[in-house]
């Protein structure tokens, strides 16, 4: 049996109680629910965090939708844990993972040194991307400032070139996934004209490459976010 078989047993209560409300509570809204969520999980994971030596010299990071702030309620979380060289960093994230595992929430998760952050950033896209929206939640927040203020020069200096690329990724995602607005059921992440492509405005806004999302496409991401909580 797990040594950390019980340690987030607190978080999956609080995630049923938010997620299946009891007699005489009141529903919340999508928008509310998925701040709840955010809040809940934020919480939990800074905590443990602490408890198990994420401080100077290591810090926790949220992508993904917990990083941006959009966790819908099955949503995995996507967490990666920075050290310099920290000889006890496989030990912390043994810590962190575990009970998550245990308590049957989905994660995808890494280990990486700030040189490690770069060199990923800099040779895949994808990471790229989803490093680019990363969010602090326990640890060393310079050391947090520092890696991600390198994926972003990283990516400001590296787009151009691998433009292209980016281009036939995104055609080959909207190819097998299809279009958001002439789909029965619609991909709503990752279909053309979903989330994902509002996530990648963004991306190239951040290169200058175009202008910051318009209020009309921030609504669009909202109204997307809103049916896909309701549909989770």
């Amino acid at each position: 049996m797990s040594t950390t078989a019980g340690v987030a047993d607190d978080l999956v209560r609080a995630r049923a109680v938010l997620l299946a409300p009891g007699p005489g509570q009141r529903r919340l809204t999508a928008e509310a629910l998925r701040g709840a969520l955010v809040d809940l999980h934020d919480f939990w994971l800074s905590s443990r965090a602490v408890a198990i030596g994420v401080g100077e010299g290591a810090t926790l990071l949220a992508v993904g939708a917990l990083g941006r702030r959009e966790l819908c309620p099955y949503s995995d979380l996507d967490l990666v844990i920075v050290h310099d060289r920290r000889p006890d960093a496989d030990r912390m994230a043994e810590a962190l993972w575990y009970p998550l595992w245990d308590a049957g929430i989905g994660l995808d998760h890494s280990v990486r040194t700030p040189g490690q952050m770069v060199q990923v950033a800099a040779t895949d896209l994808r990471a790229a991307l989803g490093l680019l929206e990363a969010r602090h939640l326990a640890g060393d927040r310079a050391l947090f400032d520092k890696v991600t203020e390198a994926v972003r020069q990283s990516w400001r200096a590296g787009i151009r070139s691998r433009f292209d690329e980016l281009v036939e990724l995104t055609r080959a995602r909207w190819s097998k996934n299809g279009d958001v607005a002439h789909r029965v059921e619609p991909d709503l992440k990752n279909g053309r004209g979903g989330l994902r492509d509002i996530y990648l405005l963004d991306a190239l806004a951040a290169a200058q490459l175009v202008d910051r999302p318009s209020a009309e496409v921030a609504e669009a991401r909202a109204l997307l976010l809103d049916v896909r909580t309701e549909l989770h």
